[in-house]
């Protein structure tokens, strides 16, 4: 794409100017007789009672302790420069919420959280495998995860049927059938669609298609293998694929997908249940028409990817307070009560709380937790030390600006050597 040229330069832009705007801010002196309190720093959630549900217990919690509580709210697309230019400054929130590998990222600017995640663990039943993998570094837990948000797809049932493809048939899906499909839907004026951009809706589907086709970014020892046969087959599926989808699929963002749906347009996407939810009490009409389904299979099986929050605490803004804080959050009622706020959408980490009956009795909810497909994380299946490299290959939306690149001209060839060169940079 001819904008990458002048991706590294914006990023820098972005991150300076964020920079300068926390540092001006940590230096405005507090207000007269402000009580000292503790500050909470999330990204927006695509369900907005959630946020409402966090605030509600933030004030709970702290109307116990007698302490201010505040949260603030960060665009997705921002989040990460947020993040950035806390770590840097060493000024900013007493709780931050981190996503994905984040913690291997930061691991050095984190306080340990092995006192209160062993007690969670011993108390809930345990920690989900990649909710530890993807926190315990050095020898500690930097983080405590609280939730994921898992990929499948979403789909109309009517636009489906009217095409001879049931509920089963959607649930059992390969990536051929996928494809048919796409072509018989995109005839009707109603097309699948899903990010091809630098977003993170994209990396989250198009890791499951490389997996599914045999091909990784790096293998089991960290080396980088993106450029393969295997990563080739994926290239050119989703080459052909994208012809039946909108074109401008190549410049969506994390909401473009709900967009899709809720106008009416789409019949399939991939995404969390929050376009359900949020169609529910938006575009009702379209929500009961709405079922959620797994991953389709390639060759080498069937992937679902999601994506991953933690709770943490800056070392800088260590408190006993802020640790409290997240003791509380974390408590069984309380992650009911967010995941009941969330619609089902956030899925827990400890294994206790995966039998909240919310996944049981919504039906649309049926394929998504608990998860049928292989759950992976971005980075799969290199070693936890290489953590800190996929993340910033999230970041950095590499796997879609390479499969970007093949559908808007470059060759399949140079597309996955372009991306062999910007991860071998990572995973040095």
């Amino acid at each position: 794409m001819k904008r990458e040229r002048f991706r590294h330069l914006g990023v820098a832009v972005v991150l300076f100017s964020l920079v300068v705007l926390v540092v001006a801010v940590s230096a405005r002196p507090a207000m007269s007789g402000a009580p000292a309190g503790i500050t909470f720093l999330c990204n927006s959630h695509f369900v907005p009672a959630w946020e409402q549900e966090i605030q509600k217990q933030l004030e709970a919690w702290g109307k116990q302790k007698g302490v201010a509580t505040r949260a603030d709210w960060v665009a997705t697309a921002e989040f990460n420069a947020k993040l950035v230019a806390e770590a840097e400054t060493r000024a900013g929130h007493d709780i931050v919420v981190i996503r994905n590998y984040d913690a291997a990222l930061y691991k050095d600017s984190l306080i340990d959280m092995d006192a209160i995640a062993n007690e969670l663990g011993n108390q809930y039943g345990g920690w989900l495998p990649f909710g530890k993998e993807t926190s315990f570094f050095d020898g500690h837990w930097k983080a405590i995860p609280i939730y994921h948000q898992s990929f499948p797809a979403v789909y109309r049932m009517d636009l489906l049927q009217e095409i001879g493809v049931t509920r089963e048939q959607v649930h059992k899906m390969n990536w051929d059938q996928f494809l048919e499909a796409a072509k018989k839907l995109h005839a009707k004026g109603k097309p699948v669609g899903f990010a091809i951009s630098q977003t993170n809706d994209s990396d989250l589907i198009l890791y499951p298609i490389l997996w599914s086709f045999g091909a990784s970014t790096v293998d089991r020892n960290g080396r980088v293998a993106i450029n393969s046969p295997e990563t080739a087959k994926a290239i050119e599926y989703v080459k052909e694929l994208a012809k039946y989808m909108p074109r401008e699929v190549l410049g969506w963002d994390d909401a473009s997908n709900n967009r899709f749906i809720m106008s009416g347009q789409g019949a399939l996407t991939f995404n969390p249940p929050s376009i359900w939810r949020v169609a529910q009490k938006e575009v009702p009409d379209i929500a009961k028409l709405l079922d959620h389904a797994p991953v389709p299979a390639g060759p080498a099986g069937r992937f679902r990817s999601t994506g991953s929050y933690y709770l943490a605490t800056w070392k800088f803004k260590a408190s006993p307070l802020a640790t409290d804080l997240i003791r509380f959050l974390m408590g069984r009622e309380n992650q009911r009560a967010q995941v009941e706020a969330s619609g089902g959408y956030n899925q827990p980490f400890l294994k206790e709380y995966t039998t909240f009956p919310i996944w049981k009795t919504e039906i649309p909810l049926n394929a998504y937790e608990p998860v049928p497909e292989n759950l992976q994380l971005q980075g799969w299946p290199g070693p936890p030390e290489k953590a800190a490299a996929a993340q910033k290959a999230w970041v950095m939306h590499i796997i879609p600006v390479m499969f970007g690149k093949a559908i808007t001209g470059t060759s399949t060839q140079d597309a996955m050597r372009w991306a062999e060169e910007e991860l071998k940079q990572l995973y040095r």
